[in-house]
């Protein structure tokens, strides 16, 4: 045991020792590294701080949901994407081949007599194409409002053509918008947008504009009348 003496004087050195202010303490440098989706999953982030491991409590956020192949969702997408791809075709192919069709060269096939043809066939084909004539000149000719009977003026009021041009081509662009959408959900986005711009040449554009103005074009464009009012 030390005598009392002594311990006053190590009481007494204690007490006048300065103590180092806390920001004047030195802080030991820790690296930590983030690792995204290191559980079983890949859904969680961990982080690594001087040998310790920290797991983030909110889960990684996925860049696309994941569709698996052959479900109820996968096959909602891929609906939604055959009907872009109809109506893109559709809309491109009427657009050629009812735009096309001149409201003049429809008056003179209505004005001709099956009684000026020479064969029974010839005047059969005569018939049908007078048919499909009256189907499609509503939509080409007159002005929308006026058969309405509505209120505005006739400088403001283009003629059904142009309604029709605008109406094709306004639905042709929401296909044409929309199907990448729905590709993203079931591909990569880089295979929807390759797969959108090829299958939208290729099927909504060329095969269509070349069916639509073929050697049927009129009987074509009267079948679809219906749908374009």
């Amino acid at each position: 045991s030390l005598p009392l003496a002594s311990l006053a004087q190590t009481s007494q050195d204690e007490k006048s020792t300065p103590t180092a202010p806390p920001h004047a303490q030195k802080h030991e440098e820790v690296t930590c590294k983030l690792i995204r989706g290191a559980d079983a999953a890949g859904s969680k982030d961990v982080v690594e701080c001087g040998g310790r491991t920290f797991t983030l409590s909110h889960p990684r956020v996925k860049e696309a949901e994941e569709v698996t192949f052959g479900s109820t969702e996968w096959l909602f997408y891929f609906s939604c994407c055959l009907c872009c791809i109809i109506s893109a075709a559709l809309a491109a192919g009427l657009t050629m081949g009812l735009v096309s069709l001149e409201e003049f060269n429809l008056d003179l096939l209505l004005e001709m007599r099956p009684e000026e043809l020479t064969t029974e066939e010839e005047r059969t084909a005569l018939v049908q194409d007078q048919g499909c004539a009256r189907a499609v000149k509503p939509l080409l000719s007159g002005h929308f409002f006026a058969q309405q009977d509505s209120c505005v003026p006739h400088a403001v009021d283009p003629t059904n053509h142009h309604y029709l041009l605008v109406t094709l081509l306004v639905v042709n662009a929401m296909a044409n918008e929309a199907l990448p959408v729905f590709l993203d959900n079931l591909v990569p986005a880089w295979a929807a947008v390759l797969i959108s711009v090829s299958f939208v040449l290729v099927f909504g554009e060329i095969i269509p504009s070349a069916i639509f103005t073929g050697p049927n074009q009129l009987s074509i464009a009267a079948k679809f009348a219906g749908c374009v009012k």
